[in-house]
């Protein structure tokens, strides 16, 4: 199951470009769930990458 986590030790930066819809749509899951969009982004990559080792 997806769950959007919060991780506090995220401190190497680099940058990504987004497609526009995936930005808006990553933007309003943060807003929803009260979360930074860090996180969002954050907790969607754990989860592919867990499922892509199954």
């Amino acid at each position: 199951m997806f769950d959007i986590e919060k991780f506090k030790n995220s401190n190497i930066q680099s940058s990504v470009r987004f497609p526009e819809d995936i930005y808006n749509e990553l933007k309003k899951i943060a807003k929803k769930n009260d979360m930074s969009f860090n996180n969002v982004v954050i907790s969607c990559i754990k989860y592919a990458l867990n499922d892509i080792k199954k």
